[in-house]
């Protein structure tokens, strides 16, 4: 579909032969003025609807968190609507969830079909990164293989201790870490290692590529500082702890409710694992299925320290007032990698448990675990295809050279059956808890596949550096902790927003912010010696890890850890596609509709990789070769908030700002 809105014309005519054709369509399909994300469809009025007015579907329909108001799980859910029915040229942009509503409102079921993809629409929901700890366990299966590196780290199961494996290995690479960090999980303590020095945040041109690449080739400068929290980041922070404990609460109630009266219908979430046994099998009435309780999730503890290693190597951006630099970030395994529960012991426990109860044969069973108080019942999930025809521009069907019309199917039949188990259940308490390496070995189950060989782990992050007598880094950490929680989100589905006409992803605005660190003071620089075991803590007696050095600073940058985001853009934003400048457009005015202004629109403050960003990082770098950009799936994320802040409605900023980034990324009447 996405070829008749091409602004690339066919090369070959109809007598072409199929493989030319084919070559043809392919160039097209990878030209970068071909949208592939378009507003296609429309949807059909009834000749005497009512007056689709202005305004009347505003606050209507499913939204992201972001609360712009036109959201869409999919392409074809964004609709071309006539306002008047009869008048099919004026038009407006409408959504599947707001026409629902207005169409049910004044009875209008013209639509049918409209109506019933529009019923079965998802609501938006957050998209995950791609956990980091799944990265881990390849890293550990990487390191085992090579036996220089097998015990390089490899500390005591119940003891964590930072330093002893070299950064930047090729061959143990820190992942990224793309996932959010709460607040309350940010490191108190920031250890910086810093051979080169960089933490001086001004160096003469060439200085950085004349230091030697090898980590040990200089001694380890280490400084320690601490994470310093805004007013508002205090205070989201505190909002997160009060979460928690609601939550843990309502976890409580729930188990306690669910215990009162043991049902199918009610079970606590996360709390328990259903176990359907033989009887549960067959459809028609059955004896109670089982419920075995285990431990709730633990909540993390807050972390006391965490370790930077700063390479000269490792530069990727250079500003007028800051540097930014790739780094591993040594944290504890438990801050970034959930605990584990073990279903086989679970599972295994409470079998264990009924069969004491009841006996090996059931003679000491309670007679109510025999009765067929319960039953099994076949569960339907089915939803008809949706077939759409293609029309062009004029509203005509686009037709085949045989002149059929052009079907495609928006989504396909969809049937699945399930057998479920209704009524009471037997619920038996395991006592099986969550595991964490830091507790102790984990259980055989897991021990092979999930124990680590070092209770820390290093992630790979951008630390960013000010330049001296500069106020802008301290700025920016203070517009990090404002920003709305949706700024740093990924959801499901597309959005609209004026002036743009077509729908983009709503992907986070800004990088993932790891927190914003300060020398703390009265500690001087140090020599760290990672050969010796123990990390310990800068003039502690006794360490021999820690030498005194005569090595200073006549200023020690501020430190503001940032989640990786990938390259800039091209200055010439002509290089993207259409659809990529969409994207990269809709980022500023998706800060606009939020109330801020980014105050520094340059290309060199969009930043792009590949994605998607909950998907095994080598399959998003084979999506990155695609010659076609709808299939690479690029992410674009802003950088850069020392100048933001929100805007007066009556100040013009954003007017102002608007019409850059139109300029910026030839949208409108500057394409």
């Amino acid at each position: 579909m996405a070829l008749w809105h091409s602004g690339t014309k066919p090369s070959v005519g109809p007598d072409a032969t199929p493989e030319e054709k084919e070559e043809d369509r392919h160039r097209r399909l990878c030209a970068l003025s071909t949208k592939h994300r378009k507003v296609f469809s429309t949807w059909p009025r009834d000749p005497d609807g009512k007056v689709f007015g202005p305004g009347e579907t505003a606050g209507t329909g499913k939204q992201a968190p972001n609360g712009i108001e036109a959201w869409g799980n999919s392409l074809f859910d964004f609709y071309h609507v006539a306002r008047i029915p009869v008048v099919e040229n004026y038009i407006t942009y409408s959504t599947s969830s707001r026409l629902l509503e207005w169409m049910k409102k004044h009875g209008e079921t013209f639509a049918d079909d409209q109506l019933a993809m529009a019923e079965r629409e998802p609501e938006p929901q957050e998209v995950r990164p791609w956990p980091v700890g799944e990265a881990f366990k390849d890293i550990d299966r990487r390191v085992n293989m090579f036996k220089p590196f097998k015990d390089q780290g490899r500390t005591p199961a119940s003891k964590v201790e930072f330093g002893l494996r070299e950064p930047f290995v090729p061959i143990a690479a820190a992942p990224l870490l793309q996932e959010r960090v709460p607040f309350r999980l940010l490191p108190k303590k920031l250890v910086v290692h810093d051979p080169s020095r960089l933490l001086r945040a001004s160096y003469r041109s060439g200085d950085l590529a004349e230091e030697p690449k090898d980590w040990d080739a200089k001694p380890d400068i280490v400084s320690v500082y601490r994470l310093e929290l805004s007013e508002e980041g205090k205070k989201k922070l505190k909002e997160e702890e009060d979460a928690l404990e609601k939550l843990r609460k309502e976890d409580n109630k729930a188990l306690a409710d669910f215990l009162q009266n043991p049902t199918s219908e009610n079970m606590p979430p996360d709390q328990g694992i259903l176990l359907n046994t033989e009887e549960q099998e067959e459809l028609g009435p059955s004896t109670p299925a089982l419920f075995l309780v285990h431990g709730p999730a633990p909540i993390k503890q807050p972390i006391e320290e965490a370790h930077v290693y700063l390479s000269p190597d490792h530069l990727v951006g250079r500003g007028n007032h800051s540097y930014a630099f790739k780094v591993d970030w040594e944290v504890p395994r438990s801050m970034v990698v959930p605990d584990h529960l073990c279903d086989i012991c679970v599972i295994e426990k409470g079998l264990t448990i009924v069969l004491k109860e009841d006996g090996p044969k059931g003679e000491r069973r309670n007679p109510q675990w025999n009765e067929r108080s319960g039953k099994v019942v076949e569960v339907v999930d089915f939803a008809p295809s949706v077939v759409s025809t293609a029309i062009d521009p004029s509203g005509e069907d686009i037709l085949t050279e045989d002149g059929e019309e052009v079907l495609y199917e928006i989504q396909p039949r969809r049937l699945r059956t399930k057998k479920q188990y209704h009524g009471p259940l037997r619920v038996i308490h395991t006592g099986v808890e969550y595991q964490n390496p830091a507790d102790g070995p984990l259980c055989k189950h897991l021990a092979e596949r999930e124990q680590p060989p070092s209770l820390t782990a290093s992630v790979s992050v951008v630390a960013k550096l000010s330049h001296p007598d500069d106020d802008h880094l301290p700025h920016e950490a203070k517009n990090y902790q404002t920003f709305p929680t949706h700024f740093f989100q990924h959801f499901t589905g597309f959005n609209q927003l004026r002036p743009l006409h077509d729908p983009f992803p709503v992907g986070a605005l800004v990088p993932q912010f790891y927190g914003y660190y300060v020398p703390e003071e009265g500690n001087k620089p140090m020599i760290f010696d990672r050969k010796v075991p123990g990390s310990g803590v800068p003039g502690e007696a006794g360490r021999a890890a820690w030498k005194e050095t005569k090595l200073k600073y006549e200023y020690r940058s501020p430190i503001m850890l940032l989640e990786y985001c990938g390259r800039a853009i091209p200055n010439d934003t002509k290089e993207l596609s259409i659809d990529d400048r969409y994207t990269c457009a809709s980022l500023f005015l998706r800060m606009h509709h939020a109330g801020w202004v980014q105050g520094s629109p340059y290309a060199r403050n969009v930043l792009m990789q590949s994605g998607p960003i909950d998907t095994y990082p080598l399959d998003r770098m084979v999506n990155g070769m695609n010659e076609r950009s709808d299939l690479r799936q690029t992410m674009f994320r802003l950088i850069d908030f020392g100048r933001s802040e929100k805007f007066d409605p009556k100040s013009g900023d954003r007017i102002a700002e608007e019409r850059r980034v139109m300029e910026l990324f030839k949208m409108l009447h500057y394409s």
